[in-house]
């Protein structure tokens, strides 16, 4: 197994991130039986970390990785396709610096609600751009960018990136409009509303005022929505 594992590594090309299986022996992630002998009947305890699982994180530690189980949980899948349809964007639009400044100039929000001090950081690094190579600032900037995606975004973060966003047409809506959009991001703030239904509800107004730069904004549209269709992702 261990083999095939390092094969498998080696020759791996391009990967944005892994959907594990739950309690299997080779890729479960915490969740395997872990056995004192080959000839054992009962394991030592069952949260352990399957050979190939284990082979993925000490290789490629930063990767978005998931399991079947976690992936049912709103949350977790919405943190989960964020960050690989992010790194496969910045991975296939990373060949000159006008491309990695188009990637911060859609990315903007998204990356506010994931940690705005460093999303600043990454700012400067573009701004640089004169004195770098363009590979050195694309290895500064995605150490970056994965670093700060790692950890899902607080609700709180989310919803000071919501608010921004809400500053750039806010002026043009009836006040009944207004408050339904401040209540909604109180309902989300409050476990009440879901992060999709709350980007519905501004996506909306979005485009009811035709906000081009906020219709290019990831944070409004992280992934395709069908991948949150529940015919699609369920587990049994």
């Amino acid at each position: 197994m261990q083999v095939f594992v390092n094969g498998f590594l080696n020759n791996l090309v391009a990967v944005d991130g892994f959907i594990l299986k739950s309690k299997s022996p080779s890729c479960g992630l915490g969740t395997t039986k872990v056995f004192e002998s080959a000839d054992a009947e009962e394991p030592l305890h069952r949260h352990g970390t399957g050979l190939f699982a284990k082979g993925i994180l000490d290789r490629l530690g930063d990767i978005p990785h998931i399991d079947e189980t976690s992936l049912v949980d709103p949350e977790k899948r919405d943190h989960f396709f964020t960050r690989i349809f992010m790194r496969a964007e910045l991975r296939l639009h990373s060949s000159s610096i006008q491309e990695l400044i188009d990637f911060q100039t859609r990315n903007k929000l998204l990356l506010m609600a994931y940690e705005q001090r460093k999303q600043k950081i990454l700012g400067r690094i573009l701004a640089n751009y004169k004195s770098q190579h363009v590979p050195e600032i694309f290895i500064a900037y995605s150490k970056i960018l994965h670093e700060m995606t790692s950890i899902a975004p607080s609700r709180g973060n989310i919803i000071n990136a919501f608010m921004h966003a809400f500053g750039y047409f806010s002026h043009w809506l009836e006040s009944e409009k207004k408050q339904y959009l401040l209540d909604c991001m109180e309902e989300y703030r409050r476990g009440r509303l879901s992060l999709q239904e709350l980007r519905r509800a501004f996506i909306t107004y979005i485009f009811e005022f035709n906000v081009y730069y906020l219709a290019d904004q990831t944070l409004f549209y992280p992934y395709p929505e069908k991948l949150n269709d529940p015919n699609l992702i369920r587990y049994e």
